[in-house]
């Protein structure tokens, strides 16, 4: 083999191994693509959903369905997020729609959501941390889910509490 066609053939196989790999590499890529471009009042449902499912109803206490959680993320998400968080809000909210979360029971929901909670934690986190923070500065979560008392009387500096008692909302 002479040097001048060694070389040319050293160039295409070498070439072809820089060209494949580079392809496969890019149709591997797992672009998210995001179905909704804006939260809008028709995801209320939803939203109300996941928060039912993070603080549900009990015998006690209604749950963050009843506090509209959904519109307080709603507000949350479209006000104070910036653009890459709401971005990831959204991309969140498709993942649950994907998976048909409205079509699911309650405990199959609650199942989905702690495996969300382990495999895609940005999503579940901002979930959590809306309905927390939304129901608990509800009516419903500072009056009937802790104690509530408008205008406290004198200054007490050490209260009493027992096991299960409900924390003070102020």
């Amino acid at each position: 083999m002479k040097r001048k066609e060694f070389l040319q053939r050293l160039l295409v196989v070498g070439s072809g191994v820089l060209i494949v790999p580079s392809g496969l590499l890019t149709a591997c890529k797992k672009e998210v693509l995001k179905k909704r471009t804006a939260l809008t009042e028709k995801d209320i449902p939803l939203l109300d959903e996941i928060g039912e499912t993070i603080i549900p109803t009990t015998k006690d206490v209604p749950g963050a369905k009843a506090a509209k959680i959904g519109a307080y993320m709603l507000a949350m998400v479209n006000d104070c997020f910036s653009p890459d968080e709401q971005h990831t809000f959204l991309v969140g909210l498709d993942v649950l729609d994907d998976n048909s979360f409205l079509d699911k029971n309650s405990q199959e929901k609650l199942k989905f959501l702690k495996k969300m909670q382990i495999d895609e934690q940005h999503f579940f986190e901002m979930f959590k941390d809306l309905t927390v923070s939304g129901y608990f500065t509800s009516e419903i979560g500072a009056t009937q889910a802790r104690r509530y008392l408008p205008i406290p009387g004198k200054y007490i500096g050490c209260i009493p509490y027992a096991k299960g008692d409900r924390p003070w909302a102020t």
